[in-house]
């Protein structure tokens, strides 16, 4: 089978903002999730920089109390693939080298529904921006 996307043709696609939905093994559930990009130039950077969404909202909220300011709260009035309520922790970043994402996308169930609106990137970058938690590394992405 050939690849779904070629190396040009996934540059052509990813952006600040670009959501896949996937499995991935670091997260404790087996369930797939949708993940964000947050790279300012994804085509140029050898990491790509994902977030994930949660729909454990007040488990996130919890986590997050020390570290203020740093969860976006989602609900499918945001973003409407959403089916309820969620949550973006922005102190855990999901880091993929940029062929490793594209492997996982051509040869795993990945799907890729709307973007995130340009207003909850604002409000996600901003809370990574302010994470203690984040590497400057992945902010000098941003």
């Amino acid at each position: 089978m050939a690849p779904r996307f070629t190396e040009e043709e996934f540059n052509k696609t990813i952006h600040q903002g670009t959501v896949y939905y996937f499995q991935d093994r670091r997260l404790t559930s087996p369930e797939s999730h949708y993940f964000v990009v947050i790279n300012r130039n994804p085509t140029s950077d050898e990491l790509i920089a994902l977030l994930v969404t949660s729909s454990k909202v007040e488990k996130v909220k919890a986590y997050c109390e020390r570290f203020r300011g740093t969860y976006v709260e989602l609900s499918p009035n945001d973003y409407k693939v959403l089916s309820t309520n969620s949550i973006i922790d922005c102190n855990s970043v999901f880091p993929f080298a940029k062929t490793d994402l594209l492997k996982k996308i051509n040869t795993e169930s990945v799907k890729l529904p709307l973007g995130m609106p340009k207003s909850i990137m604002d409000k996600i970058l901003k809370a990574v921006k302010q994470s203690p938690k984040v590497e400057e590394v992945i902010k000098k992405l941003l």
